[in-house]
């Protein structure tokens, strides 16, 4: 039986391979070969589209002047923020509506995104779009930054709860 076997795969072994079958075996890539190109081709234009972001981003901060907002000097754009913007070196961004609200709810603003900035959220963030970079086409990974993004916004809103901020006047600026 065994050599029966033997024999048999010999013979199909010896058997001409037509042209057109050797021919697309040499030159289709495998299925593993296609995937890996399509995730480098993914992770490329995240990385690109990521790349974009920060340039335009890093572009329209140095547009945006410096003022006194709250005690603390804050970067003022026309329509964007409150956000601190940077990862290696995070700046308070407020939008130029903001700057003719009410002091108590600009220093609210001040200490939640100062606390953004002392937890080093910018660079969680980072990293969590570089997973994102890395794995486009895994929702856990698109999941875990939602929830991240989620956490990171919780999280600080209780840090400045915390350290004496008013529940109910926080909650109310929060819902305006």
């Amino acid at each position: 039986s065994t050599s029966l076997l033997l024999a048999a795969s010999q013979e199909l072994m010896s058997m001409p391979r037509t042209t057109a079958a050797y021919a697309s075996h040499l030159l289709a890539p495998t299925p593993n070969i296609s995937l890996a190109i399509l995730w480098l081709i993914m992770s490329g234009v995240m990385l690109a589209l990521i790349f974009i972001v920060y340039s335009r981003v890093r572009h329209a901060r140095q547009q945006w002047s410096f003022v006194d907002f709250a005690g603390h000097r804050v970067r003022v754009a026309p329509n964007a923020g409150p956000a601190v913007v940077g990862i290696f070196r995070p700046e308070i961004v407020v939008p130029q509506w903001m700057l003719n609200g009410h002091p108590d709810d600009s220093q609210l603003i001040i200490k939640h995104e100062m606390e953004h900035r002392s937890a080093h959220d910018p660079v969680l963030l980072a990293a969590m779009w570089g997973l994102v970079a890395l794995f486009p086409w895994h929702p856990g990974a698109w999941y875990c930054l939602a929830r991240i993004r989620l956490a990171i916004e919780i999280d600080c809103d209780a840090r400045v709860v915390g350290k004496g901020a008013s529940l109910k006047n926080y909650a109310q600026l929060l819902v305006n």
